[in-house]
């Protein structure tokens, strides 16, 4: 009896030790991304005034986000630890763990540093596969170094995942559109079109404004445009005008109204949290 309750007790202290051990890294990591941020940022703020961007023609985040999150979620853990709630402090650590890669992607993206990008933000989708923004995060980075393939086959897998995301669904075609998929984005549309025209317009009128603005065809796509504008929430719909199949023809006039700022509004974002339409 008493080698029993002392091997539970010694298994008790090894598991302790682990969850300490492991939220003293994440600690660790999510200080030195708070500290690489801010230095980023300083920085960022003296390259805007040369109209540097953070990769040639690739969407970059306007800010850093601030590690405090990923700090309250180790404060949470480190009580749960120290009130023996291990399994609650196991998956506090992991969502901790996926937001300090993410954070650390979103930081090696702003910089140009794309290699190191796809890395955290892979990281982050080993801990949870389903994360929609790591998804759609690695998806940026790939569409931004010429790997729009895998770019579809991941927002494919987060339509999949939330399909009646219209965020998603958007951007999901528009993956394809950018891949060279034009004949099947166009008959999906098309079709969508064809059988509701109300239903399917918050799902596919910014691809199928792409879609025109390809063709040259400004005026039409300025209608998709409006069309979408009156049915997606603003939030959805200012993110997806500034992804590149839109937001390259910014200065189009009959673009004007969707872009109030001018031709040089700010670059799609990477997700921190939550998608738009979330």
């Amino acid at each position: 009896m008493f080698k029993s309750q002392w091997w539970v007790d010694l298994r008790f202290e090894q598991e302790r030790r682990q969850v300490v051990s492991i939220a003293l890294i994440l600690l660790l990591a999510a200080a030195f991304i708070g500290v690489v941020g801010y230095s980023t940022y300083q920085r960022m703020q003296e390259d805007e005034k040369l109209n540097l961007s953070a990769t040639a023609g690739a969407a970059a985040p306007a800010e850093t986000p601030a590690p405090p999150l990923a700090r309250g979620l180790l404060e949470t853990a480190s009580e749960m630890v120290l009130n023996g709630q291990l399994s609650d402090a196991s998956a506090t650590l992991r969502d901790a763990g996926i937001l300090v890669n993410r954070l650390n992607g979103i930081v090696a993206w702003k910089t140009g540093d794309t290699g190191t990008a796809s890395v955290a933000f892979e990281q982050a989708l080993r801990l949870n596969p389903d994360s929609a923004p790591d998804l759609v995060n690695l998806a940026g980075v790939m569409l931004a170094t010429g790997r729009a393939p895998e770019a579809v086959e991941l927002l494919k897998r987060a339509q999949e995942k939330s399909p009646d995301d219209v965020y998603m669904a958007n951007r999901y075609l528009l993956a394809r559109f950018q891949a060279g998929d034009v004949a099947g984005v166009r008959k999906e549309v098309h079709t969508a079109l064809e059988l509701s025209p109300q239903n399917s317009i918050p799902r596919i009128a910014i691809p199928g404004a792409a879609l025109e603005l390809a063709a040259g065809k400004y005026a039409n796509a300025a209608n998709f445009l409006y069309a979408a504008k009156k049915a997606l929430s603003s939030r959805v719909f200012e993110s997806l005008v500034e992804e590149p199949p839109i937001a390259n023809y910014r200065d189009k006039p009959e673009l004007a109204p969707f872009f109030p700022n001018g031709s040089g509004g700010a670059a799609p974002q990477p997700m921190v949290g939550p998608t738009p339409s979330s």
